[in-house]
């Protein structure tokens, strides 16, 4: 009640604003959109914040893949492509993100001695302009994106969506595969803002979506289903 009460409260002030002899009402002072973080005993090294993301996401049924570097990550997706394709298509559809890393690693893929003979593979992007068939997008069997920074305290990924195609490829495909540098490591989402910040200015940037974990509900019998309304399998490349 005290939460819609300042909202009204707030909102008499606004139309009152012009009257002299309206008594303005005292609101109460804005909470802090961040905390003093003030945990010390927190491992704030590059390895430190690496192995509590990767143990926070475990806990969420999320995976990873620890990489030498760019080049192993390639290697990765490649194995990750023929070890999913149990049913031997012909065919594999696959959403990339509008990213240099993401879009090298799909040129890279189409080499066919990366991916021996099958699958073959079918990449679709964000064209401007173009309207979107979201019937052939809901099709997809992995999207391919990269993050922005990786959240340690939750093991949450942060994803830059510019559009709707970038917000499709985080969480329509059933398999979701993420590529990070070691780089984009933080604590929290409050010592990630800054950097997040200098990205949508330098960018024009408005939207970023954050995901933990695999899609997830248990309203069904009490039990945990993975993949219901986004993707069954989050799978982080780190390099």
């Amino acid at each position: 009640m005290s939460t819609i009460k300042n909202f009204l409260d707030n909102i008499r002030n606004s139309i009152f604003a012009g009257d002299e002899n309206y008594q303005r009402l005292e609101l109460p002072p804005v909470t802090k959109v961040w905390q003093d973080d003030n945990d010390s005993n927190v491992d704030l090294s590059e390895a430190g914040l690496l192995e509590q993301f990767c143990c926070n996401l475990e806990k969420i049924s999320g995976e990873f893949i620890l990489c030498n570097d760019f080049n192993d990550v390639v290697l990765q997706i490649a194995k990750i492509l023929r070890e999913n394709n149990e049913q031997n298509f012909d065919e594999v559809k696959i959403m990339i993100s509008s990213n240099s890393k993401t879009r090298q690693i799909a040129d890279q893929l189409q080499q066919q001695e990366l991916i021996e003979t099958k699958p073959c593979l079918k990449f679709y992007f964000d064209l401007v302009g173009c309207e979107l068939d979201l019937a052939e997008l809901a099709s997809c069997d992995l999207g391919l994106v990269s993050a922005e920074a990786l959240l340690a305290d939750t093991g949450s990924g942060v994803f830059r969506a510019d559009s709707r195609f970038e917000r499709l490829a985080v969480y329509l495909p059933p398999i979701s595969v993420v590529i990070a540098e070691r780089g984009k490591l933080a604590k929290n989402l409050q010592t990630a803002w800054q950097n997040l910040c200098t990205e949508i200015k330098n960018q024009k940037t408005g939207e970023f979506v954050i995901v933990t974990g695999p899609s997830r509900t248990a309203d069904i019998e009490k039990v945990l289903i993975l993949g219901v309304h986004g993707p069954r399998r989050l799978l982080f490349l780190i390099y």
